[in-house]
């Protein structure tokens, strides 16, 4: 008995007082607006992508395009979000039907995504008749690529290469694969072109690889899964359900998902 002549039943309070704290910090959470949820969760180093926070950027500004010269007969066309205290560097190439537009567009926006998670982001433009940045004619693609990451400013990026655009990504990386981890501190193929030409270096390049493909993807899809296999520090291998070539595309959603999970997995 309590001196007043109550009987108090301390574990039903302390369950009380939990609850009633829960219910508090849930109100708090859940009042805040997306926008500020998706900055709260994004700073505890565990951000959650969903369909909202997707909405939220097709309203986010989209990152203008931007041009370089960066010498030697190189002009750069990029778009870039560089977010204050930035904990990495993450390059997006694109495919053959796409550009560096593609990664700032509906339904895709996973450049202003890593704008709010916190990573700095360059979609960059390959050169072709397509596309508008520029190479001198025979200068080789590992070669151009290298000499785009140094104009730019980006330290190690994490390599994400869609289909055509393994023809830059992949002999940067694995032409000498006892440096790849000094080029990149990690790689993101999306089935890339030209796999089967390196067979021999993926087992000396020990560099963390999430491979990402759609599940119709028949042909280069399963083709590059084959290849790059082979490669040692392959952490996630991803099938998004549905999806074709451009698995981006049709799954941007899950895509961002599992690419900012991999990007946080990196040390």
């Amino acid at each position: 008995m309590s001196p007043s002549g109550l009987h108090i039943n301390k574990p039903a309070v302390i369950i009380i007082i939990g609850l009633i704290s829960t219910v508090i910090f849930w109100y708090s959470y859940t009042s805040k607006s997306t926008t500020e949820q998706v900055e709260t969760v994004s700073e505890s180093g565990n951000m959650a992508v969903t369909e909202a926070m997707m909405k939220i950027m097709k309203d986010e500004p989209v990152p203008k395009e931007q041009t370089k010269d960066a010498g030697e007969g190189i002009s750069l066309v990029y778009r870039e979000v560089k977010p204050e205290g930035s904990k990495l560097d993450v390059l997006f190439l694109h495919g053959q039907a796409f550009e560096a537009k593609t990664w700032v567009s509906e339904p895709v926006f996973t450049l202003q995504l890593l704008n709010k998670v916190g990573y700095r982001a360059v979609a960059l433009d390959l050169p072709g008749d397509k596309w508008k940045s520029k190479k001198p004619e025979k200068m080789e693609n590992d070669v151009f690529l290298a000499k785009a990451i140094t104009s730019l400013g980006l330290t190690k990026p994490v390599i994400v290469s869609p289909s055509m655009s393994g023809g830059f990504s992949l002999p940067f990386l694995f032409k000498d694969p006892s440096k790849v981890q000094e080029k990149s501190r990690g790689f993101v193929p999306v089935a890339p072109v030209n796999t089967e030409k390196y067979l021999d270096q993926y087992k000396s390049a020990h560099i963390p690889t999430m491979i990402i493909y759609g599940e119709t993807d028949a042909t280069l899809g399963k083709e590059s899964l084959k290849n790059l296999k082979n490669l040692p520090n392959v952490t996630v291998i991803e099938e998004l359900k549905g999806a074709g070539h451009a698995c981006y595309m049709n799954s941007s959603l899950e895509f961002n998902k599992k690419l900012v999970d991999f990007l946080q997995s990196l040390k």
